[in-house]
């Protein structure tokens, strides 16, 4: 319960910051898609919340660390039932600068469906986006992750809001620095 009402509430503050600064698509005198992009700018933490998504409440959260390795915690809640389940898939990654793309290799997944015991498998998935960088006077907020099949503005989360996210959660790994 604890980590529930942490994750509400990050969760509610990261939807009003993404919302006043990338969801207009008209653009915004704050708010710029970067020319470039590099790998030392997709570092780090990201958030993207589906707090309204019918019949779901979504925190997807993704961190690409320094090692090019990183993981993707999702935590999905039905409404009305409110029955929770956990996914943490790991992965390798790189970054084509020239061309914003970014490739991941998932190579695990732990599963963790409320009343079922928690799985592991084996996975060889490569997935390709289309990277675009959105920046303000105080740097960057937001990327977009893109291809065919998927599409997602993730918020830039800085580390500390991410430690308490993910504190009370033995689904993740430990997160070294």
């Amino acid at each position: 319960m604890k980590f529930l009402q942490k994750s509400f509430l990050i969760c509610l503050s990261l939807l009003v910051i993404s919302c006043a600064t990338v969801d207009n698509n008209s653009g915004t005198k704050n708010t710029r898609i970067a020319e470039s992009v590099t790998a030392n700018q997709v570092l780090g933490p990201w958030a993207v919340i589906g707090s309204n998504r019918a019949p779901q409440e979504l925190t997807n959260v993704s961190v690409l660390f320094p090692n090019k390795t990183g993981l993707r915690y999702t935590n999905t809640i039905k409404k009305g039932t409110r029955e929770e389940s956990q996914k943490t898939e790991l992965f390798t990654w790189t970054f084509d600068e020239t061309n914003k793309l970014l490739t991941q290799h998932i190579y695990e997944k732990h599963i963790n469906d409320a009343g079922k015991p928690r799985r592991v498998e084996r996975k060889n998935i490569t997935k390709k986006f289309h990277t675009e960088l959105y920046k303000s006077n105080n740097g960057i907020v937001a990327v977009k992750l893109s291809n065919e099949q998927e599409s997602a503005i993730y918020s830039k989360l800085d580390d500390r809001k991410l430690e308490v996210l993910l504190k009370d959660n033995i689904n993740v790994p430990a997160l070294i620095r």
